[in-house]
């Protein structure tokens, strides 16, 4: 037990300086091709780029556009070898234009509009795209095609780095696309599966008079496990359809503190139970803001006349694939662990402070207070 709580102890501040656990490197490349050539333009994070050039632009807020134009032939050089096109006959050719600063979700983003031309005047039959995974194994570009009047999106990441431009199915590969975006997103979201799992922790308990006591059956443990996940799951998933749409919108200042703030209330009430029964309530409410923080990408990535639909399931469909690990992971070990008393008097209350640890941490960082040396 000891191991098991040094171990906990551990990853906890090992995963505290993460203050915004579930902002992923995210990248944007936009496609369009004509009868004998294809056009578009990629956003890449200022950021990324300073990790993958070691640029200090990113740092020097006084001229960053200034910066990066003084880098151009660098990162030209630097896009020309991750982003290479093929046609049958051969290598395409790979011209960037003009740079420009963007905006997304309050993060800046350089534009590099470019132009790709085949042999034979040919358009481009595959893309394999290589940036940034060098230094960013979790790197993801979520590609817009649009080709003879249909638009369609594609995610690549480590794992598939090569798209198929001539076998592009619109809505199926949007779907499947998102769908692994999503599955990767919420494994990468630390703070969501934290909040998941602090409200897990005492699910196969029920509180009598005061005190944890184990769920008597398997059938009550069960239901009181997938009411706290379904109400989570039917939230995110209104807040994520309405962000992403355009219906309804919080800016990331306030959701991602309000996300930290939640995992903190979760791990409190943990120790010293406040909310004891209907916790899936608690669940339904705070995934509501949970569902903004998830839309960031996918809002960003839904601009334009993109097929939302497919998007918007497939993006939710792997979000809940990758809850059901976290959930299959833990069910077995919660219902077991449930009648041993230390668990109910020392490890879960142990566990949940370390969850809380985290979250007030999160919370420093998120609304900008300066950490205590």
């Amino acid at each position: 037990m000891r191991f098991l709580s040094l171990s906990l102890l551990l990853l906890t501040f090992g995963m505290a300086p993460s203050g915004f656990a579930h902002q992923e490197s995210v990248a944007y490349l936009n496609l369009s091709a004509d009868a004998e050539q294809l056009a578009g333009h990629i956003d890449l994070s200022v950021d990324d780029l300073g990790y993958a050039l070691d640029l200090d632009a990113s740092r020097d807020g006084a001229d960053t556009l200034g910066n990066l134009r003084d880098s151009s032939s660098q990162i030209e050089i630097w896009l020309d070898g991750g982003l290479a096109f093929e046609a049958n006959k051969g290598a395409c050719a790979f011209v960037a234009g003009e740079f420009a600063l963007e905006t997304r979700q309050g993060e800046s983003y350089l534009a590099v509009p470019f132009t790709v031309t085949c042999p034979g005047s040919e358009i481009p039959a595959s893309l394999h795209y290589d940036l940034m995974f060098d230094v960013d194994r979790q790197h993801s570009v979520i590609v817009s095609i649009e080709q003879e009047g249909t638009a369609s999106q594609v995610v690549l990441s480590s794992d598939s780095r090569v798209l198929d431009l001539g076998s592009t199915t619109p809505l199926l590969g949007t779907f499947l696309g998102f769908g692994i975006e999503g599955f990767w997103h919420i494994l990468g979201g630390l703070d969501h599966l934290v909040f998941l799992a602090t409200l897990l922790l005492p699910s196969t308990l029920i509180r009598v008079n005061g005190v944890w006591q184990p769920a008597a059956r398997f059938r009550q443990a069960l239901g009181s496990i997938v009411l706290i996940v379904t109400a989570f799951t039917v939230a995110h998933s209104i807040t994520l359809a309405m962000a992403a749409t355009g219906v309804a919108a919080i800016p990331p200042a306030i959701v991602e503190p309000v996300i930290a703030i939640s995992i903190l209330l979760g791990a409190v009430n943990n120790i010293w139970p406040v909310i004891t029964r209907r916790i899936w309530l608690f669940a339904f409410g705070f995934g509501l803001i949970h569902g903004f923080g998830f839309a960031g990408a996918l809002g960003e990535a839904l601009r334009g006349d993109n097929p939302i639909v497919p998007a918007l399931l497939g993006f939710n469909l792997g979000v809940e694939a990758g809850q059901m690990l976290l959930v299959l992971a833990l069910l077995p070990a919660l219902y077991l662990l449930r009648t041993w008393i230390s668990y109910r008097r020392w490890l879960m209350p142990t566990t949940s402070a370390l969850a809380g640890i985290v979250a007030a941490v999160w919370v420093v960082q998120r609304i900008g207070i300066p950490a205590v040396a």
